[in-house]
């Protein structure tokens, strides 16, 4: 591209911190084009970069959670539905240690889509571990049924639900939890260490730090690619760049991934090096 390496460092480290791609463009000062070039670009290095290190990870817990979102436009104003747009789910699997996003996967809320998501966070993670879930049906499957956790594990893993009830007191006020209830599903899982608040915090950050999933606004992806990369580019920043203030350093480190502190610097720096 044909543009200063600090603009480029600029640009990719405010779509990393909730900025959107026409306050990116202001702030820079280069076509929102321009900015979407650079987030392809990011988003297709940082995919790529989490390939090459989420290999042969040791982990004990792990949670797994979805995010709900739209692309294009809302369902109620969908003349056909398909084709990438409407409601898309964002799959999370989060080490419950060290925060480390093990893997993703954006699509419809389905078994199939369950299912391809089990089999990437099954192919980075070595040997056994818990898997704590909620108690929807695509991972806990009904009475008679062999569940998607179960089909693509088998017996290699630990399975526990948490299912929580909550109560609104009222239109303007957060939502207060009643009552939880955990079940063993698969093996012989902890049920203390049965919980999925951390996976539900990194979606809570993912709202917070990627404009596109802000709710009741009109940012959200108008394209299902340049929502996938903008997830890549998240899951990148919050594993490598960005100190955790629980651990005080990155993920990766704490999860003892042999990679430096990295910026927004590196990353196309990466790409460069790649080419």
């Amino acid at each position: 591209m044909r543009l200063e390496k600090s603009k480029i460092a600029l640009a990719i480290k405010l779509l990393c911190e909730s900025s959107g791609i026409r306050q990116t463009s202001r702030i820079v000062g280069i076509h929102q084009d321009t900015v979407l070039k650079i987030l392809k670009i990011s988003g297709t290095i940082a995919g790529q970069f989490m390939e090459q290190k989420a290999r042969d990870l040791k982990c004990e817990v792990v949670a797994a959670d979805e995010v709900h979102s739209y692309v294009y436009r809302r369902d109620v104003w969908l003349k056909e539905s398909g084709s990438g747009r409407g409601t898309h789910f964002t799959f999370f699997a989060v080490d419950q240690k060290s925060k480390f996003i093990i893997s993703t996967h954006t699509n419809d809320r389905s078994g199939s889509a369950a299912e391809t998501f089990l089999k990437t966070l099954k192919g980075r993670v070595a040997g056994q571990f818990q898997l704590n879930t909620d108690a929807w049906t695509g991972y806990c499957g009904r009475a008679g049924s062999t569940n998607v956790i179960k089909r693509v594990f088998e017996k290699g893993i630990h399975h526990a639900s948490e299912q929580k009830t909550f109560y609104k007191i009222g239109h303007f006020t957060s939502k207060k939890l009643a009552n939880t209830i955990r079940k063993a599903r698969i093996g012989n899982p902890d049920l203390d260490k049965a919980s999925t608040s951390v996976v539900e915090r990194t979606n809570l950050n993912l709202r917070h730090f990627v404009r596109r999933f802000t709710r009741c606004t009109l940012s959200f992806s108008k394209k299902l690619i340049n929502h996938r990369l903008a997830v890549d580019l998240f899951v990148w920043y919050s594993n490598f760049a960005r100190k955790h203030l629980t651990i005080k350093t990155t993920p990766a480190l704490a999860l003892n991934i042999p990679v430096a502190i990295m910026n927004t610097a590196d990353l196309w720096n990466i790409g460069v090096s790649n080419n």
